[in-house]
């Protein structure tokens, strides 16, 4: 995988919609290799592709599976990029660092913070 091709989560959402994505990730530079769709298709991609950058679209994304999903991300200590917001986070076990990497793009970078995940 080059170092812009990503892999997307996101629920399921109507095919016009993927597409309007994958035009606006790819104005950004990203390609999009794959859309994952539930916590097992995202497992299957991370074990198929080990991509540099998984893309989310923001916390929605997260509120059927969020203990699953940062199950899968500490396990494969896989950074990713919160679309939405803006917000790289990159993992160190169960804890995570976020940067406001849109912030910074326009010189409004909020202070960098960490969370744990339990």
């Amino acid at each position: 995988m080059g170092i812009n091709e990503v892999v997307f989560f996101i629920p399921s959402v109507p095919q016009e919609q993927l597409d309007n994505i994958r035009k606006l990730t790819g104005h950004l530079g990203y390609k999009i290799v794959a859309f994952a769709h539930t916590v097992a298709d995202l497992k299957r991609e991370l074990l198929e592709r080990s991509p540099m950058l998984l893309l989310l679209w923001d916390g929605h994304s997260l509120e059927k599976c969020k203990d699953e999903f940062y199950e899968l991300i500490i396990q494969f200590q896989q950074q990713f990029y919160m679309f939405a917001r803006g917000e790289m986070h990159y993992p160190a076990g169960s804890v995570f660092t976020v940067k406001d990497h849109m912030g910074a793009l326009i010189n409004e970078e909020r202070p960098t913070y960490t969370y744990t995940v339990t």
